[in-house]
């Protein structure tokens, strides 16, 4: 996060139009607060011109406990995604 910070300082000091990319956010326990905390400083220091936020889409459930520790993601976003019905 702090190279990213930096460069995008550099481009804006340069100048250039600033695009901030999350993408894909992985709901992992505790994202919530990190994309909070990166928000917060990007705002502080750089202002972008445009933020794109995109979360995990075209996932399951299936293929989210398939690709992901299921300890490792945020309990509610799990449960949320067990609550969808599959196709």
């Amino acid at each position: 996060m702090e190279a990213r910070l930096a460069s995008a300082r550099k481009c804006r000091k340069a100048g250039y139009t600033v695009r901030v990319r999350l993408s894909p956010m992985v709901p992992v326990r505790g994202w919530r607060e990190e994309v909070r905390h990166l928000l917060r400083r990007m705002f502080e220091e750089i202002t972008p011109d445009v933020i794109t936020m995109e979360p995990l889409r075209f996932c399951t459930h299936d293929t989210l406990m398939k690709d992901f520790a299921p300890d490792l993601i945020d309990p509610e976003f799990m449960a949320a995604m067990a609550a969808i019905p599959a196709d």
